[in-house]
């Protein structure tokens, strides 16, 4: 009984011997992009099947899975298996050894619809292996084996022959040796020697940058610290610089200080203008100023404009260390000038931001003028100089028909003070007008009369003080003259000025050609009506207080008292409007609230 006890004893280590050769897997699982699959073969679901080759020096393998093997195609060293694209484990099967279930999120697998993965399989039989082990002190070192784990005190299968044996631990002087393996050793033991601390300077230019070892964080540039002997993974990063990596090694009994200087993650823009005063934007940022400027690498949009020029940018890629240089010239918008005078020998000069621009005589025609407001001075001998600001607008032609009056410039304009408040005068033909409406005397609202009180009342357009002060007062014809029907009297002018008669009116009329463009206000009006101010009276379509006490026209037409009489309830004036250029005198109630232009004696 005993002698079969015995028998099955040796037959069941056979079969426990046998059943420790094992397969294993080398590396890690290898995408194969360029490799073809049948994507007729379909999975349980209808999906295009994912590809699994499996690479051994075996032969005899078997395959199994979760969700099953859909197909197999056998080659001489590998097998291609179709799965499905959301199976996650494989088991291979071979005689004589234990079973290989891989688990494919372990070696990096990731199956998809269509797409090949290469994992290569060997085996260890156990005829090879041996069990071997190793001690270690202290116990905790870590130990690796031909590049696999192992711990103190435990067994492991080993192959007979030589093999090399890293045994480590921070505060010990690590141990590298090759053993060898054979029936009689089989037992392997160490013991590390405890090493001291050493100091470690880790400095940069520029300072500040983190520290960091083995991807531990230990503060920041320049910092001195204590560190075991060996090597270390060392990073150095700091904000606007590359990063500085390397592997250093700490050693015994030496000096062990490293230094590093940063390079800038930077490029160089340089950027000129024409006009310099353009406003340039890199990637919507105001750039000023023509010295160089770093910026990290990548693309920047640029953009420069200028009123009155043609914007222009572009988009550009700043690469490290190198120098982008970049000019840009922006091209003017224009339009033209269509230029006539009268008398035609007179003299032209268009200037900007006090610079001339161009200057010519008689009729000219300005072409590519850039657009924008000028200054047009045109004067000549025994004639009153005329200034005017013009437009130039793109594409457009400006028209000016400029026609002098005769005078003296000397005697053009003078200045004085009447009842707290500036006035000037403008000489036209042999006239001397006030060149703004007369604002003087207390404000009555549109509702009420004035009286023969002493006083000088007025009307503010819509019963607001702002309005005389832009526009001057409205009186009425009585008030203005102060209640006398003289013609030529001073009324509420200031002495050596009187209220214009309506003979005065005609000569003024006259002198400027029956234009009412050259009496009103530059831009007053529009179309046909626009003023030019040619003649320097700067009227303004100041509106009017009706009889019944209401104001109106404020910006569409003026009226200035005569001071002549039409009939007992009626004078004369003269009205200019905004849609025309005529003159137009005419008789009204005196009871309407007009301006009063005063006229030099």
């Amino acid at each position: 009984m005993k002698k079969y006890l015995l028998v099955l004893i040796i037959a069941l280590a056979s079969l426990t011997l046998q059943a420790q050769n094992e397969m294993r897997v080398v590396g890690k699982g290898e995408s194969l992009p360029s490799e073809l699959i049948d994507k007729t073969v379909r999975d349980a679901n209808g999906e295009t099947c994912a590809g699994l080759i499996i690479s051994s020096d075996l032969d005899g393998l078997s395959y199994d899975s979760y969700n099953g093997i859909v197909k197999r195609n056998p080659k001489p060293g590998e097998d291609f298996l179709f799965l499905s694209p959301d199976e996650r484990v494989v088991t291979i099967y071979k005689s004589g050894f234990t079973s290989l279930k891989i688990i494919m999120s372990e070696y990096g697998i990731k199956l998809k619809s269509g797409e090949v993965w290469k994992l290569k399989v060997t085996g260890d039989k156990v005829s090879s292996l041996l069990p071997i082990t190793i001690t270690v002190l202290p116990a905790d070192a870590k130990i690796v084996v031909d590049g696999k784990e192992a711990f103190s005190g435990k067994t492991v299968q080993t192959a007979i022959g030589k093999h090399e044996v890293t045994i480590s631990k921070e505060g010990y002087r690590t141990i590298t040796k090759q053993i060898e393996v054979t029936q009689q050793q089989v037992v392997f033991s160490f013991a590390l020697q405890e090493i001291e601390l050493q100091s470690v300077t880790i400095s940069s230019n520029p300072d500040g940058a983190k520290i960091y070892l083995d991807n531990i964080e230990k503060g920041v540039t320049n910092k001195g610290m204590f560190l075991y002997p060996g090597s270390y993974n060392l990073k150095l990063s700091k904000s606007g610089y590359l990063d500085k990596e390397e592997k250093i090694e700490v050693a015994e009994g030496k000096e062990n200080k490293f230094n590093y200087s940063f390079t800038k993650n930077v490029g160089v823009l340089s950027i000129t203008v024409t006009p310099s005063d353009a406003t340039v934007l890199i990637n919507k940022e105001p750039h000023k100023g023509t010295a160089p400027l770093e910026l990290s690498p990548g693309k920047y949009k640029i953009e420069v404009s200028k009123e009155g020029y043609y914007e222009t940018g572009e988009t550009i890629e700043i690469e490290l260390g190198k120098t982008v240089t970049k000019s840009y010239t922006l091209v003017p918008k224009v339009g033209k000038l269509q230029f006539s005078v009268s008398p035609p020998e007179a003299t032209a000069e268009l200037s900007r931001n006090g610079k001339t621009v161009q200057t010519w005589q008689g009729l000219k025609i300005l072409k590519d003028v850039q657009v924008g407001e000028y200054d047009l001075t045109v004067k000549s001998s025994g004639y009153i100089t005329v200034t005017k600001k013009i437009r130039i607008e793109e594409n457009k032609t400006a028209v000016e028909d400029v026609q002098l009056i005769q005078g003296n410039d000397k005697l053009q304009q003078g200045e004085f003070n009447y009842a707290g408040k500036t006035y000037h005068s403008i000489k036209i033909g042999t006239q001397v007008w006030m060149q703004e409406n007369l604002d003087v005397g207390t404000m009555i609202q549109g509702s009420a009369n004035p009286s023969d009180n002493g006083k000088i009342e007025k009307y503010c357009y819509d019963n607001d003080p702002s309005n005389c002060t832009t526009y001057g007062g409205l009186y009425q014809w009585n008030e203005a003259m102060q209640y006398v029907t003289t013609a030529g009297t001073q009324g509420i002018c200031p002495t050596g000025w009187h209220i214009p008669t309506k003979a005065e009116f005609e000569t003024l009329k006259v002198s400027v050609g029956n234009d009412g463009n050259k009496l009103k206000g530059e831009g007053q009006g529009t179309g046909s009506g626009v003023g030019t101010n040619t003649s320097g009276f700067s009227a303004l379509l100041a509106g009017y207080r009706y009889n019944n006490g209401t104001f109106s026209s404020l910006g569409y037409t003026t009226y200035f008292w005569s001071s002549t009489e039409s009939y007992a309830a009626g004078a004369y004036g003269i009205n200019l409007w905004y849609d025309g250029s005529g003159i137009g005198v005419d008789y009204n109630v005196k009871g309407n609230g007009f301006s009063v232009r005063c006229l030099e004696d």
